[in-house]
């Protein structure tokens, strides 16, 4: 055996130790420069719940829920409202407060419902977030009865958060004759006792087709009036 060849077997080691540590020194360079590129700290976009949902913390807990079905206009014009059943949910923040998460127990499905097959009742969960790069609030909501993942988006103003998916690609076909069938979400009178959550639909019929806007105003549907479980 020759003494070169010894010699030259830890040297051909140590090199190719050498070369796969720089490689490692430079694959971490330039996943830090990704890194830094990825989570850019600009004002106004720096990491974290965004305040823009911090303030609907209120939302959060145990809520008894009573609901109302609207049964048509008064003399005056006025929506008239009876109550229909009570429900209940839960309310909390997920991934570190990033957004608020909602398991509804859902309500009573009529006998003729639409689409609604054997099922009896209506399940449905929300995931509440804002999105700080086009400003806008979002909500998913994903239901037992289709597992229609629903779409919403809209702004907050004077105290009411309003959402729908009439911008989205996201619709059901319980509208007049099965038509595409658009729906609102309006969430008002907050405080730390309950809110309301007014759910209102909108039917193709009643969408201008060249600018995609409402004809009609949106007719509401249910009214859900969430009070705090009181704890024993």
């Amino acid at each position: 055996m020759s003494w070169n060849r010894i010699i030259a077997r830890p040297y051909e080691a140590a090199k190719t130790s050498l070369v796969a540590v720089m490689l490692k020194a430079l694959i971490s360079i330039a996943w830090s420069s990704s890194a830094y590129a990825q989570f850019d700290y600009t004002p106004g976009f720096e990491p974290g719940p965004p305040a823009e949902i911090t303030q609907f913390y209120e939302l959060q807990g145990e809520w008894d829920i009573t609901l109302f079905a609207q049964t048509g206009r008064d003399g005056e014009g006025e929506w008239q409202w009876v109550e229909w059943a009570t429900t209940s949910s839960t309310i909390v923040t997920i991934l570190g407060g990033a957004a608020l998460y909602e398991r509804n127990q859902g309500f009573p499905i009529g006998e003729n419902a639409t689409g609604a097959g054997l099922f009896s009742n209506w399940e449905y969960e929300m995931r509440l977030s804002f999105d700080r790069f086009s400003q806008t609030y979002r909500a998913v909501i994903i239901d037992n009865l289709w597992g229609l993942e629903d779409i919403y988006e809209g702004q907050h103003s004077d105290g009411n958060l309003v959402l729908s998916n009439f911008d989205t690609q996201t619709f059901n076909r319980t509208g007049e004759g099965r038509s595409v069938q658009k729906n609102q979400i309006e969430i008002r009178e907050i405080s730390s006792d309950g809110f309301v959550l007014e759910w209102a639909t909108l039917d193709a019929p009643e969408m201008i087709a060249e600018s995609g806007r409402a004809d009609q105003p949106w007719e509401p549907s249910v009214r859900m009036v969430y009070r705090r479980r009181q704890q024993n």
